[in-house]
């Protein structure tokens, strides 16, 4: 396991993750957006070749990049439209009135 893989296993919560890289954030937003951010740091990561070659500290300054541009993918506008979700992307608002929900208990 390379030294990034052991710092990264330490780390629980998207607040850790935005902390140990030093990536300042509104807590509103990643409150909202925390699984999608990460699920986009982890793709960006996925992305990035050669990445285990690379010293310790240019791996970080990578990680760190790569966690403020997911990160901004969320703050301008809605994800949805820019393909963040896309198997909902085709998916349009939809209402059911409350008189359509039936209970359908035992």
């Amino acid at each position: 396991m390379s030294a990034l893989a052991k710092e990264l296993d330490g780390l629980s919560s998207a607040e850790d993750f935005f902390n140990h890289f030093g990536v300042p954030y509104e807590p509103r937003i990643l409150a909202a957006c925390r699984l999608h951010i990460l699920k986009r740091f982890h793709d960006n990561l996925a992305g990035v070749v050669g990445l285990d070659g690379l010293a310790p500290d240019a791996q970080r300054i990578l990680c760190r990049h790569q966690l403020e541009r997911a990160y901004a993918d969320f703050l301008s506008g809605p994800a949805i439209r820019k393909g963040a979700f896309p198997r909902l992307a085709g998916i349009g608002r939809a209402f059911v009135p409350l008189s359509a929900v039936r209970h359908r208990g035992p």
